[in-house]
């Protein structure tokens, strides 16, 4: 579900919970949102979000003020202090479903605590709509965060069409929400307590990469009340070596390593004085090369079997699929990464002139 939430994005919706319990509340609501939002940490690594907490203080909130006026609106819980699932209201989903679109509307491939801000300004009515407005009008607000909004891309729609279909209707499902507008399977399928807070912890676990169902496993296991947990507690499994281990997963050659990995560990680049020649033998591209060479191929044997195509250097026995042909347009692309790829092996790979020196 965040796999295009930026690290702090992620932290953001951790901390969401983390104010609701403080305050003993049995919800997460769009105030617990504002006030993670307020919470930026400073010991992540530099992301791309714009500073939401920043464009808040300009408006005079503070995290330790808006707690104040959120206790004033809402008051805190009764009994002791809570622990384990805390629900998000339909609110909060929202909020978080508006996020998204905020993100696609502006071209982005990502969505980070910026784009959350601008969800809960779009909400307009809940908790957090309402301490906002006390401070500034919303609009101004909202003018705010997209004056440091960097510009999108407006002419890559690559995924515009598959976005909402697929990463939408799963962040709905997966939050235990749909519209009434969704297909009546879907609208079925919700997520128990114990699934959304493992899938929010699993997306935190994870960080930048991608989510792996170690990370699910892992997740799942931090509440020993859970199915999961119990189940294996059930069949004699340690559970904190088994944490333990699946802390330090190694994912190479699973199913859960990416395929880019996975590929690019069977892939090597050979040089000599005057050629540089690609060894590529991941199943997947070699199958997608027997197809393009096959595709060529057939186009040489239209011309005349044993001929050579006018003007496309490619005979209907060859096993090159050389660039110029016409077919081969899209090669421009690859040689650009490829040049890209070198120069950035061979800066990354050279000792800097301070390493040498003190090697010196």
């Amino acid at each position: 579900m965040f796999e295009r939430f930026t690290a702090y994005a992620r932290r953001a919706v951790v901390m969401a919970q983390e104010e609701a319990r403080e305050m003993n509340h049995n919800y997460i609501g769009t105030e617990h949102i504002l006030l993670a939002l307020l919470r930026r940490p400073d010991d992540l690594p530099n992301q791309v979000d714009v500073d939401a907490s920043g464009i808040l203080g300009e408006f005079g909130m503070t995290l330790a003020g808006v707690r104040e006026e959120v206790l004033d609106k809402v008051g805190a819980g009764a009994g002791k202090r809570l622990s384990g699932h805390i629900p998000f209201t339909p609110r909060a989903k929202k909020v978080l479903e508006l996020s998204l679109r905020e993100a696609l509307q502006l071209h982005h491939h990502y969505i980070g605590t910026e784009h959350i801000l601008l969800g809960l300004i779009r909400e307009d009515k809940g908790v957090a709509a309402q301490i906002m407005r006390e401070h500034g009008d919303l609009l101004a607000i909202r003018a705010a965060v997209l004056d440091r909004v960097p510009a999108g891309d407006e002419d890559d729609k690559s995924d515009q069409a598959t976005i909402p279909v697929a990463l939408l209707r799963r962040m709905r499902l997966r939050l235990g929400g749909a519209r009434e507008d969704e297909d009546a399977e879907a609208a079925n399928v919700h997520a128990t307590p114990a699934a959304d807070a493992t899938l929010v912890e699993a997306a935190r676990l994870a960080g930048e990469a991608p989510v792996g169902s170690h990370h699910l496993l892992l997740a799942a296991l931090a509440d020993p009340d859970s199915a999961a947990a119990r189940t294996l507690a059930g069949l004699g499994v340690d559970l904190d070596q088994a944490r333990e281990l699946l802390r330090t997963a190694d994912v190479t050659g699973t199913s859960d390593e990416p395929p880019e990995q996975a590929g690019r560990r069977q892939m090597s680049i050979q040089v000599t004085a005057e050629t540089l020649t690609i060894v590529v033998v991941d199943p997947v591209l070699v199958a997608a090369g027997e197809a393009a060479l096959a595709a060529v191929s057939g186009l040489a044997e239209t011309v005349g079997a044993g001929e050579t195509a006018q003007g496309t250097g490619t005979s209907a026995t060859t096993t090159v699929i050389r660039g110029d042909h016409p077919a081969a347009a899209s090669l421009a692309g690859v040689w650009l990464e490829l040049r890209k790829s070198l120069t950035k092996i061979a800066n990354t790979a050279s000792p800097s002139p301070s390493s040498s020196a003190d090697a010196a």
